[in-house]
């Protein structure tokens, strides 16, 4: 079962970003290691519990719950009233948050609980130390960091890509403030998603060209107009640029719908609406193919003052006339493809769709997993 806190902590990418703090503080560990044979005996258990404390003090307490305390040794038959290394042992509790662990498990190997087990062992290493020195104990748990940083980096590395994220220049606010849906949003087949994540949303005339395995969906009884050059997109055919809609519900979506097989076989992605100033996008007022087929440009532009004097209160209505439908139809073209940068979120219909997205780590890309059947139904 996928509940909202799993599947917050999915999105969040919370386990990520805990095995990266706590790979980066392995080497704070090692640091601790070579000073704290040269330390008395107070000295090295202050060192040893502030390097502990300086590693997960600065965790959320919600993700792993961290407690050092002292634990009367068996001999003796009374607890003391003060408790020392000598009438006493270093227990250390670390516990991860169930919900944290159900998403570490599922979908990470269960790579942060054994990360805290292999923290939780270094503890009693180091602890064994402090009761009999022998450098020959730090000689190994210095040995074992070293490895378990290199395995780690290698793995986070292969997971993570820390470059997904960047500064985007920015329509006005409002704008943004506008869009019925807070983004543009595009339709697909649930079996593109993963060519999505690794190519970016393609072009259909990019798909073609690249032999991208796809689902197509779209309406084919048009496709031929968009197949021709249109002087108002460089000369280019509007198949060399996908095509995402300011509000998905209109008519088109209906074809998407019936050519997915239904609602639980069809996605949406939400764009994120920048990617018109950023990749020197167009619009239109209308459906492009009918544009083409009628002769006209349909609005087809890239001025960003046009975009502005869009009819805002149609693309906002409930429920518009027919003879306003058309305008419900506006376009955002973006030529070639839309890099999974601009991705902000991918809404599912239900939770198997849910289920058989998640393998595929949008959350890695910085792309969020939405569960919302109520965003379907708005789609009459």
């Amino acid at each position: 079962m996928i509940t909202k806190p799993v599947l917050q902590c999915f999105n969040d990418n919370t386990i990520i970003k805990t095995i990266s703090h706590l790979i980066d503080d392995l080497t704070k560990l090692r640091v601790m290691l070579s000073e704290i044979d040269h330390k008395t005996d107070t000295d090295r258990i202050s060192l040893f519990l502030q390097c502990y404390s300086e590693i997960f003090d600065v965790l959320d307490q919600k993700i792993i719950h961290y407690k050092v305390s002292r634990i009367v040794k068996p001999f003796f038959v009374t607890e003391p009233e003060i408790l020392g290394i000598w009438n006493s042992d270093l227990s250390l509790s670390l516990t991860i948050d169930p919900d944290v662990e159900t998403v570490d498990d599922k979908f990470y190997g269960g790579t942060l609980k054994l990360l805290v087990r292999y923290y939780h062992s270094c503890f009693k290493k180091i602890n064994s130390y402090l009761l009999v020195p022998n450098r020959m104990i730090l000689a190994k748990v210095e040995g074992l960091i070293d490895e378990k940083i290199v395995e780690l980096n290698c793995w986070l590395d292969s997971v993570y890509d820390r470059t997904v994220i960047s500064q985007k220049e920015q329509l006005k606010e409002n704008i943004v403030a506008k869009l019925p849906f807070g983004s543009f949003t595009y339709a697909a087949s649930i079996n593109n998603v993963q060519s999505i994540l690794k190519h970016g949303i393609l072009s259909h005339n990019a798909v073609k060209l690249l032999s991208v395995l796809h689902t197509d969906i779209s309406n084919t009884s048009v496709n031929e107009y968009r197949a021709y050059p249109n002087r108002f997109l460089q000369n280019r055919p509007a198949h060399d640029y996908v095509n995402m809609h300011i509000n998905p519900e209109n008519s088109i979506i209906y074809h998407f719908i019936a050519n997915a097989g239904g609602k639980d076989k069809l996605v949406f992605f939400k764009i994120n609406p920048n990617i018109l100033v950023q990749k020197d996008g167009y619009f239109s007022k209308g459906n492009v193919a009918k544009a083409v087929y009628n002769q006209h440009t349909s609005g087809i532009s890239n001025d960003l003052q046009e975009f502005e004097k869009l009819n805002w209160e149609i693309l906002s209505m409930a429920n518009p006339k027919n003879n306003l439908y058309e305008e419900r139809k506006a376009e955002v073209l973006i030529y070639n493809n839309v890099n999974q940068m601009y991705i902000d979120e991918i809404v599912v219909y239900d939770v198997q769709n849910l289920l058989a997205l998640m393998p595929f780590y949008p959350n890695h890309l910085g792309i969020k997993l939405t569960l919302s059947p109520s965003f379907f139904d708005k789609i009459r």
